[in-house]
C-alpha cells in the first residue's frame, strides 16, 4: 500500500480497520480519512489467478476492484470518493463505474486488459493511496484460451449477510455534523428470493432458472447481526431486510446478479 504517512493491513473482500489519526472533521461532517484499501472482485470468472494484491486477465478481458476508504477510527467514509488510474494504459486501463447508491457498491472501478505487461492500479484519496498489481497475458485461441481457463461456476452457493445500522452522532463542536459509525442490527428478519435471470446473467451449467420470484427461505440476524443460507442455486437473487418493529430502521431490497462463487460475505446497511 502506498501511504504517506502510515502503513494499513489489506486483506481479500476486507478492509483492515485502523484506528489512528486525528479526530478534526474532513469537510466539516466525517472525522480525518485513516487508510485506502483496494480489493479485488472476480464475480465474473474472468481472472486466470487472482490474490489479495494481485490478478492475472488474458487480454480483452476484464475485471471490478473497489476501493474503501476508512477515517481515522475505522469507520467507512460514505462521501468520499478516491480516484483511479493506471501506471501503464497499454497494459490496461481502469475507469470508476457509476455508484449505486449502496455500501457494497461504492468506489467500484472496472480493469479492462489492453495488452501484455504487468502495471499497477491505484486508488487515491487525499493523501492516501492503494495498489493493486494486474498482469495480462496474450489471449490465443478460438475461446480465448491460453493459460489456465477459469474454473467452472459454482452451481450453488453460501451466503453470509450481515446486517448493520448507520449511526450518525450528534456534532460536538459548531461547523461539525457528526461521525458515522456501523452497530449490528440483531433480530432483523432477512427473506432470500431467487429471481428470473435478465439479459447478460451468466448461470451455471445445471442451474435450472426459476420463472417467477421464489422464495428460497428466512433467518433472523444473531447477535452480531449475521444471517447465512447454505446451499443456494447460482442465480439472480434479492435480499429483503426487515429490522425489528419499533426499532426506527427502515427496511432495504438489493438485488444481485449470479455470483461466481461458492461462498460469498455482504452487508446491508439500514438507516433511519
Amino acid at each position: 500500500m502506498i501511504r504517506m504517512n502510515r502503513l494499513a493491513l489489506l486483506t481479500m473482500g476486507a478492509v483492515a480497520l485502523s484506528a489512528c489519526g486525528s479526530d478534526s472533521p474532513t469537510n466539516g461532517n466525517v472525522k480525518s480519512p485513516g487508510t485506502v484499501s483496494i480489493s479485488l472482485d472476480n464475480s465474473s470468472g474472468t481472472a486466470l489467478s487472482l490474490a489479495p494484491r494481485s490478478a492475472t486477465l488474458m487480454q480483452g478481458f476484464g475485471i471490478l476492484l473497489q476501493a474503501r476508504v476508512l477515517d481515522a477510527n475505522g469507520q467507512p467514509i460514505a462521501s468520499a470518493r478516491p480516484t483511479w488510474r493506471s501506471t501503464n494504459t497499454a497494459v490496461f486501463t481502469v475507469g470508476a463505474l457509476p455508484d449505486s447508491g449502496l455500501l457494497i457498491d461504492n468506489n467500484r472501478a472496472a480493469v479492462a486488459a489492453v495488452g501484455q505487461g504487468t502495471a499497477l492500479a491505484i486508488a487515491t484519496y487525499e493523501n492516501l493511496a492503494d495498489t493493486t498489481t494486474i498482469t495480462v497475458v496474450p489471449r490465443t485461441g478460438g475461446n480465448g484460451g491460453g493459460g489456465t481457463p477459469p474454473p467452472p461456476r459454482a452451481q450453488q452457493f453460501d451466503l453470509t449477510l450481515r446486517v448493520v445500522g448507520l449511526v450518525v452522532t450528534t456534532a460536538s463542536t459548531p461547523g461539525d455534523s457528526g461521525t458515522r459509525t456501523l452497530q449490528a442490527l440483531p433480530g432483523s428478519s432477512v427473506t432470500l428470493t431467487l429471481l428470473p435471470s435478465t439479459q447478460g446473467d451468466s448461470v451455471a451449467t445445471g442451474v435450472t432458472p426459476v420463472t417467477t420470484p421464489t422464495v428460497f427461505g428466512t433467518a433472523t440476524t444473531d447477535a452480531n447481526g449475521v444471517a447465512r443460507f447454505t446451499a443456494v442455486p447460482a442465480m439472480r437473487y434479492r435480499i429483503a431486510v426487515q429490522a425489528p418493529a419499533a426499532s426506527g430502521w427502515i427496511s432495504q431490497t438489493q438485488d444481485a446478479s449470479p455470483p461466481y462463487w461458492g461462498a460469498i460475505t455482504r452487508e446491508v446497511m439500514l438507516r433511519k
